[in-house]
């Protein structure tokens, strides 16, 4: 049986959008973003089994899901019994409503007290993160209805959460806040690293006991996308995998030799088709600068997409390739803001009609994230979340996948 998040319950239905992210039609553009849906629910299916029967899944859909789009991962993952979902920003969970994502969103950054009442109404459930949060809630003199609440504490990350003596002023006030009190976690600041975790579950166990013996006695959860592959605080109630979900293995997690679950893979891809095919002699320089120059008669595409799409301009002059007939071709010249270059000289028979992969599989090699993210001197993370700036995206119908939640 499939793991969810039930921790909100079910909420009341309301009208699905007809307009999900991504939905201008890549007819207009040579360049485009597939998104495998059926991958991330397979996915998040592969990855409960790293955790106990009794933990549940709250998905991470922050960020435009990794940019993989919000929205239609979403609505997918509803579709397979997730009922919870996390995002970074209120904007982000008011989008999702407006989606028509009937499940329980988490707000995961507190949001500024004017906007509790949006949060309400909206029946978004906010983190709250802050001494200033906490006076808020425990005031009832104009403080309005309060949004449910899930209580971060800082054990280490030292970014947002309750401090000791926050702790302690919460289970004070135990009575007024209890009611409204959803989950209590924290953050790992490095969840594959086992001698500085296990100080921060410490932290967090001894406020997780304060709380209780004062009467708040909520889920917990902890692990995070490297945690749950290390086993790094996943015997709470609850998990969040976020990167994971969509097939990018953690960097703390790769450094030390772990890999993701058997057939956890990439649910995102980039093709292009060439706006140009140009055969020119020896010594043309190429693109901005004139960086690199050719040193044979060389046929180049070009392909419509750049740094203004989310292709970093540190892959220019040989740093990536891209797939086109199953064979990698580099990318020659600086990366533009609208184009790169690439070297098709040594591919047999490439036309107009070709689809280049410049990130995915095809005919049996892959450019993953994971690959992108060491050559641009960055993270996975990084990579995903530039795509949706410009590119119009695809989500297939996809077999298990609800067409209600694929359209588009």
């Amino acid at each position: 049986m499939e793991k969810v998040c039930n921790v909100a319950g079910r909420l009341s239905p309301v009208p699905r959008s007809s307009q999900p992210f991504g939905s201008a039609a890549s007819s207009t553009r040579d360049a485009w973003v597939e998104v495998n849906l059926a991958a991330i629910v397979d996915n998040a299916r592969l990855l409960a089994g790293l955790v106990p029967a009794a933990t549940r899944l709250a998905p991470v859909v922050k960020a435009e899901a990794y940019g993989h789009g919000a929205a239609a991962t979403a609505l997918a993952l509803e579709e397979a019994g997730y009922d919870l979902f996390c995002v970074a920003t209120l904007d982000e969970g008011l989008a999702l409503r407006q989606a028509g994502l009937r499940a329980g969103i988490l707000v995961l950054y507190e949001p500024p007290f004017g906007a509790w009442s949006i949060a309400t109404t909206a029946r978004l459930e906010i983190a709250l993160t802050s001494r200033e949060g906490l006076e808020h809630a425990i005031r009832p003199a104009g403080r309005g209805e309060l949004p449910r609440l899930h209580l971060k504490v800082d054990t280490g990350m030292t970014r947002q959460g309750l401090l000791p003596e926050d702790v302690t002023r919460a289970a004070r006030h135990a009575s007024n806040l209890a009611p409204t009190v959803a989950t209590v976690w924290t953050h790992l600041r490095d969840g594959a690293d086992a001698s500085s975790t296990a100080p921060q579950l410490a932290r967090f166990d001894a406020a997780v006991e304060e709380l209780a013996s004062a009467g708040i006695s909520v889920p917990r959860h902890a692990a995070a996308s490297a945690a749950m592959l290390t086993g790094q605080g996943t015997g709470y109630e609850m998990a969040r995998p976020g990167l994971a979900l969509y097939g990018m293995n953690p960097d703390e997690a790769a450094a030390i030799g772990v890999q993701l679950p058997p057939g956890v893979r990439p649910a995102l891809s980039i093709h292009a088709r060439p706006v140009r095919l140009a055969r020119l002699p020896a010594g043309t320089s190429v693109g901005y600068g004139g960086t690199f120059v050719t040193e044979r008669r060389t046929l180049l595409a070009t392909l419509p997409l750049g740094y203004a799409d989310g292709i970093f301009r540190s892959l220019g002059n040989g740093r990536w390739s891209v797939l086109v007939h199953g064979r990698r071709a580099p990318v020659v010249g600086r990366v533009s803001m609208d184009g790169i270059t690439v070297d098709v000289t040594d591919v047999e028979g490439v036309t107009r009609d070709d689809v280049f992969t410049i990130l995915g599989r095809q005919d049996g090699d892959e450019l993953t994230g994971n690959a992108m993210a060491t050559a641009a001197g960055t993270i996975p993370q990084e990579v995903l979340v530039r795509f949706p700036a410009r590119m119009p995206y695809r989500h297939p119908r996809a077999d298990g996948i609800p067409r209600r939640a694929a359209e588009g």
